[in-house]
């Protein structure tokens, strides 16, 4: 296998960065209703530290009161963006392939992002993570070599059905060249390239279906779909890197992905943020950082959220180092699997 060399561009908050970012783009946040109530500190931080020309939530018709109360945010009917592209035929579909619908929200929401394409009246657009904060001001264009181009972040977990989807989907025609993954909070969009990798899958026509949602659902194998067998983030880096390969480059951008196993929400104020934001660019919120090991720990360490005596980079290690030895601990002895029994193995008595 061929991986192509990349540059990686570390980008630095210089006044050259920031007077070459032209580009108008939106940012695009499709939300599930149990995410709605959480938007608000989210959308501020988009739009303190991406300058987007507007933001628009793609969402279900039950909560577009709750968006259109938030200030100027466009909503978007998740169901009446793409023809036919509606939640209860997701459902239908992933049923009739699948016999259970498990799943249809998760892969509802990445063909939607992908849909907003042949919405977007701008050349690019940002798919960012609702439960995502940004901490710092984001750039995602530098010149290179003369050349502008636009970044990708990137990730190191490799997920192997994601690859065996984009084979199907291509007819080989694009591989996995890279050595990265693709899937992180955000991701920029050049529209023109995103029509096109949907119309080429659409002209596949050893697939079932007509429209790209259908042939990419029959494109992942069976045992796969009712877990995680298809990732636009991934599918559109490949086919970018393998059409365009001058179009974008790599930067290292500093993610924290377990800020729900670290810190509550609610003590996300100013200062926090600022504390946590001299060692990382964006924090997420991921639903299965809740659990109740990580409830004590955050309870025990709310002396160093107050007081700021170490760094967040510091205060957060505590955490990795308990969710890898759960990690460990899940793949090593399944049967003991329980939080109590863990809980109750490290500090000798019960979770309250």
């Amino acid at each position: 296998m061929i991986f192509y060399n990349i540059n990686i561009i570390f980008v630095r908050k210089t006044n050259n960065i920031f007077e070459m970012e032209k580009q108008i783009f939106d940012v695009i946040l499709p939300v599930a209703p149990k995410d709605a109530t959480n938007l608000e500190l989210c959308i501020q931080k988009i739009r303190e530290n991406t300058h987007p020309q507007k933001i628009v939530v793609i969402a279900g018709k039950q909560v577009q009161n709750l968006i259109q109360k938030l200030p100027e945010v466009e909503f978007c009917d998740e169901n009446l963006l793409m023809e036919n592209l509606t939640i209860d035929n997701m459902k239908r579909m992933i049923f009739e392939i699948t016999g259970s619908d498990e799943r249809s929200n998760w892969y509802f929401q990445q063909f939607l992002k992908m849909a907003y394409a042949y919405r977007c009246a701008h050349d690019y657009y940002l798919i960012w993570d609702s439960d995502t904060i940004s901490l710092n001001d984001i750039r995602f264009w530098q010149n290179d070599n003369g050349k502008e181009k636009c970044l990708f972040s990137t990730h190191h977990h490799i997920h192997q059905p994601y690859f065996d989807t984009l084979e199907t989907l291509f007819s080989g025609k694009v591989k996995k060249l890279t050595e990265i993954s693709f899937i992180v909070e955000h991701m920029m969009i050049n529209r023109n390239f995103m029509i096109e990798l949907i119309r080429d899958i659409e002209i596949n026509d050893q697939l079932p279906g007509t429209s790209f949602f259908e042939k990419i659902l029959h494109a992942i194998k069976k045992e796969d779909i009712k877990y995680a067998g298809f990732s636009e983030f991934e599918t559109y880096g490949n086919y970018v890197l393998n059409f365009y390969p001058d179009a974008y480059a790599i930067r290292n951008l500093r993610a924290y992905r377990q800020g729900a196993m670290a810190i509550d929400y609610s003590k996300l104020d100013d200062e926090v943020l600022n504390w946590i934001a001299k060692n990382y660019d964006t924090i997420s919120f991921e639903e299965h950082g809740h659990n109740r090991i990580f409830g004590f720990l955050r309870k025990k360490g709310e002396y160093f959220v107050q007081r700021k005596t170490i760094s967040f980079k510091h205060y957060q290690y505590v955490f990795s180092v308990m969710d890898n030895l759960a990690v460990w601990r899940h793949s090593r002895f399944p049967a003991f699997t329980k939080p109590a029994k863990f809980f109750k193995c490290f500090t000798g008595k019960p979770i309250d």
